[in-house]
């Protein structure tokens, strides 16, 4: 894999360029091995995509065929799937190679996966022409982390990770000194690309080109600058328009709730928290940067992003941050970054050179360092455990898919798995995927849900001492003011209609889920026995649950037991 560079560093030895093109093409092939066998150990295709995850690829799959950007076909279109170009793109793929949208949701990620990994080591080595164990270390650590499990999950932030990681490359090949038009519009475009992915992506890329900028100073940062400002001016104000017209309102539907023009402080803690225990064994090493004057400016320089992004999740809620996932984008950043900060600590502090050393030291280095590695790349591994379902209520929406085409409406605070796998016309309790909700207090009234008369209602209620419940009582969270109220709603406009309680599924006492079914409509008494008479498992863990609907106790739920 040669690279050409004007970098000086790379050019100063013509023959290390040859060897290291073919030692290179080696260790990328052993990194390509590794990223496969992780994906064959952590891949799980039967698992049910999360409920986030099963959010979007219902748009995917409406618009793969050919209804739009639309949550129900029948409804105008709606902007609740936030990945906006991620989604575009698992539904083109599913639609151009005939797979499903989940099958298409899993290859975009693990070949972001793939990629993400080999960039950091050629990527460190074609800016910065580090030493190979350096960006081989910052690769192999990155072949470990969260990206194949968020992939059988469905999450989108490993293309997210990706689009970032290739728009700092470019502005890191214009910072060593590639400072051409070429470099600066590659910069500007995968910026743009970075923030359709996902809306942060353009607060990232705003703070990429303030590392940028730092770096170089403002006179040697006018191409990239313009290019960046022209790119998002044009293109993604044509984007933002587009958008406002499309869908009504120029933001994503979750902004309005997940937003809503308040400070969340426990969320930019939790980001805080998040970056730290991704990036541990790295940590460390970034004060070494601040050693000698090229690495200082190189360790500046990313840091900027990386704080900046960090803090940025003080303007939204952190709840379903599952893996990690909103704050992962920056750990491919840092990673092809911390070889250009560390390769002139050797020359700095006196180290022996490799050529020095005989072969019994030779070999205890490589022990230690291989060590050190496998350690710190077994730490991301268990650091964040698997959350997906075996099953989740896919079984129990498949069997609810045959009265979609009937025109039947279910109102539910789960609209994941149900919709996807039911493919009925859902209305989202909690507002996410619903456009009137989101710009309208957020509280579901019983005249909303009289327009459809649902007849299905799905609520999951969180008692006292349930997790969910004790973090929204600590929080004060706003988002959960309109859930929480919508929740006991939904139950009592069940109550009120005289909706059959068909079933209570939990699988502990502060946790359940309630199934409503309306009386009078022609399939009412066959979907009761369906959801009676039949094995359910419970969201994310995927275990069978019991229907204890017989043991709830009326005077202690009086808003959610008909």
């Amino acid at each position: 894999m040669p690279f050409s560079s004007t970098d000086p560093v790379l050019q100063s030895d013509s023959t290390r360029a040859v060897q290291w093109a073919r030692i290179d093409l080696l260790l990328l092939l052993l990194l390509t091995l590794c990223c496969g066998i992780v994906t064959y150990k952590d891949i799980h295709l039967s698992y049910t995509p999360v409920e986030d995850a099963a959010m979007l690829l219902r748009y995917s799959l409406h618009l793969a065929q050919g209804h739009g950007i639309r949550w129900n076909i029948q409804d105008p279109p709606v902007d609740g799937a936030t990945d906006f170009l991620y989604m575009v793109m698992t539904a083109a793929l599913a639609r151009g190679a005939h797979i499903g949208v989940i099958a298409a949701s899993r290859v975009l990620n693990v070949s972001a996966y793939f990629l993400s990994v080999l960039l950091v080591y050629g990527g460190s080595r074609r800016a910065f022409g580090s030493p190979r164990w350096l960006s081989f270390a910052a690769a192999f650590y990155l072949v470990g982390g969260p990206a194949v499990k968020m992939a059988s999950a469905c999450f989108g932030a490993p293309v997210f990770g990706c689009a970032a990681l290739i728009c700092w490359y470019f502005a890191t090949r214009y910072m060593e000194g590639e400072r051409n038009w070429l470099v600066a519009v590659s910069f500007g475009l995968t910026g743009l690309v970075t923030g359709l992915v996902r809306p942060e992506g353009v607060f990232l890329a705003g703070f990429f080109l303030l590392g940028l900028v730092y770096f170089c100073g403002w006179r040697s940062s006018v191409k990239a600058v313009t290019a960046f400002a022209l790119i998002f001016a044009v293109l993604g104000g044509g984007y933002f328009f587009w958008h406002w017209h499309y869908f009504g309102y120029p933001l994503p539907n979750p902004f309005y709730l997940k937003g809503d023009g308040h400070l969340y402080p426990h969320s930019m803690i939790q980001s805080m928290v998040n970056v730290s225990l991704m990036l541990a064994p790295v940590l460390p090493l970034l004060p070494l940067g601040f050693l000698y004057k090229r690495s200082l400016r190189r360790t500046v320089a990313v840091l900027i992003p990386a704080v900046c992004f960090t803090c940025v999740w003080v303007l939204l809620n952190d709840w379903n941050n599952h893996f990690m996932r909103f704050q992962y984008a920056i750990v491919p950043v840092v990673l092809l970054s911390v070889p250009g900060l560390l390769m002139d600590l050797p020359k700095g502090i006196s180290l022996p050179k490799w050529e020095t050393l005989h072969g019994l030291q030779r070999a205890a280095l490589r022990v230690a360092l291989g060590f050190a590695l496998v350690v710190a790349v077994g730490y991301f591994d268990r650091i964040i455990p698997y959350i997906s379902a075996g099953d989740g209520m896919r079984t129990f929406a498949l069997r609810l898919a045959p009265y979609a085409g009937k025109g039947y409406t279910m109102a539910v605070t789960e609209a994941g798995q149900l919709p996807l796998y039911s493919d009925w016309r859902v209305i989202d309790g909690l507002g996410l995927n619903d456009a009137w909700l989101a710009h309208h207090g957020e509280r579901l009234t019983e005249e909303y849900l009289d327009r459809s008369k649902p007849e299905i209602i799905m609520v999951h209620a969180s008692f006292p001492g349930s997790a969910e419940s004790m973090k929204a009582m600590l929080y004060g969270d706003l988002y959960h003011a309109g859930p929480v109220y919508n929740q006991a709603m939904m139950s009592a406009y069940a109550r009120d209609h005289h909706y059959i309680l068909a079933a209570a599924f939990s699988p502990n006492a502060c946790n359940y889920h309630l199934y409503y079914v309306r009386r009078d409509f022609p399939d009412s008494d066959a979907i009761v026995s369906l959801i009676r008479d039949n094995p359910y498992y419970f969201l994310d863990s995927g275990l069978e649950t019991r229907d204890v609907r017989e043991n709830m106790l009326p005077a202690a739920f009086p808003c959610f037991v008909s």
